[in-house]
């Protein structure tokens, strides 16, 4: 099953007991460079198989792109582990692991008899890993969390990165998945460290991460700067934005980057804009004053009814030439068209067992000794169950009788989906 034999991670073992996309997150980059990844769900299935549908997406067996995005080259274990039986299966299973995975709440996993204390004895090499919403301590470490929840909202960037000046403002759209994955590679850094320290000592260890801690981390910048000793407001306007997006001719937008080299860059930008009596402007030659809203406001008057003359191919070639950083503001409908994308290997061709085809996008860490491996589909619920349980030294007749009481789960369909030019 493993398609990346030459893989750093080639032998390591994981098992997943994780659902949505934090956690599966993380579970796809252990994939991707090698690693055997087994997804451990519920009869019921991980609701995210049932997903795409809210973004207007097929969600079946044979064609479940947003699935199979998260969920590639991975096996699927059917376990009800509120039963005594399919609980043992999982423990013989974690006898063969490496890494456990799961973003299940602390409360729960202690009722099961699957929360660290209690495993560390009996599995002493193991690597748990597990996502929490907000931590392992404080009043909400017990709460039920998404990305939209504990990364995006609690921490205020889909209010305070929202724009000002309009009759009525509302608080940003959540990006969805993108705190989930983010914390999963997070994550993914902190187990990569816990396998290389259990190559010295020989010793697993639990290593965490929150939905809500990572969004802390990743928005330093935000949180730092807003804080009352320093005392940045939010939201911003378009006109105190430093600098804006500006509007161009062609409807699109433009964006340049020129607080970072200020005392450079803004001469040359005004050169470029055929604007060098304001390269001594006071309100603008210092980056100190140029941040001040009310220059930051004067400068986007100045310079937005420029842009509306000419369209974004113009502004780009102008700012290239002049060595100035800049970027067209894209869409996420050609993300999957973009050049830079393809050569790079950012995104490749999927090919589901219906024979539909589709772009995905695959972990981004690149080096020449990765092994990096070739994607394919996600599992069919309960496609390995068989396979994996034989393993473990279950017979026939065992597998078949928990089958038969609601334990596990046998997918009749394994294979049959498949044409020319799929994966199997």
């Amino acid at each position: 099953m493993n398609r990346n034999p030459n893989g750093l991670l080639k032998g390591v073992r994981a098992v997943e007991l994780a659902t949505f996309v934090a956690g599966p997150s993380l579970g796809r980059m252990l994939t991707h460079y090698g690693a055997e990844v087994i997804k451990v769900e519920n009869p019921a299935g991980d609701y995210w198989r049932t997903f795409g549908t809210k973004y207007n997406m097929p969600a079946k067996e044979e064609e479940n792109a947003l699935f199979d995005q998260y969920n590639g080259c991975k096996k699927s274990l059917i376990l009800d582990l509120k039963k005594e039986e399919g609980k043992a299966v999982l423990l013989k299973l974690l006898e063969t692991a490496d890494i456990f995975i799961v973003n299940v709440r602390t409360r729960a996993l202690e009722r099961l008899g699957l929360d660290y204390e209690t495993l560390k004895e009996r599995f002493p090499r193991l690597i748990y890993a597990h996502i929490t919403g907000y931590g392992d301590l404080g009043p909400d470490k017990d709460l039920p969390a998404y990305d939209t929840t504990a990364f995006w909202a609690a921490t205020g960037f889909i209010n305070d990165l929202s724009l000002d000046g309009m009759e009525e403002r509302y608080p940003v759209d959540t990006p969805a998945s993108v705190g989930d994955t983010t914390t999963g590679a997070m994550l993914y850094g902190a187990v990569a460290t816990a396998l290389y320290a259990r190559e010295k000592t020989g010793k697993g260890d639990r290593v965490t991460v929150s939905l809500f801690g990572t969004a802390l981390w990743v928005m330093s910048h935000l949180t730092i700067s807003s804080q009352a000793k320093y005392g940045r407001v939010y939201p911003r306007t378009h006109r105190t934005c430093t600098p804006p997006p500006f509007k161009c001719a062609d409807g699109e937008w433009i964006v340049l980057s020129l607080l970072t080299n200020w005392e450079r860059d803004y001469p040359v930008f005004c050169r470029a804009m055929g604007r060098e009596d304001l390269v001594e402007d006071a309100r603008f030659a210092c980056v100190d004053d140029y941040i001040l809203a009310e220059n930051s406001a004067a400068f986007t008057d100045i310079f937005d009814p420029m842009f509306l003359a000419r369209p974004t191919d113009y502004w780009k070639k102008l700012f290239d030439e002049n060595r100035l950083v800049c970027a067209v503001v894209g869409h996420f409908r050609t993300d999957t068209e973009s050049e830079q994308a393809h050569v790079n290997g950012f995104v490749r061709s999927h090919t589901m067992p219906g024979g539909e085809t589709c772009w995905i996008t695959v972990p981004s860490p690149q080096s020449a000794n990765m092994g990096a491996g070739d994607f394919w589909r996600g599992p069919l619920l309960g496609e390995h169950s068989a396979e994996i349980m034989e393993e473990l030294g279950y017979s026939n007749e065992e597998i078949r009788q928990m089958a038969r009481e609601k334990i596990t789960y046998i997918n009749p369909r394994k294979g049959i989906w498949y044409r020319a030019g799929s994966r199997a």
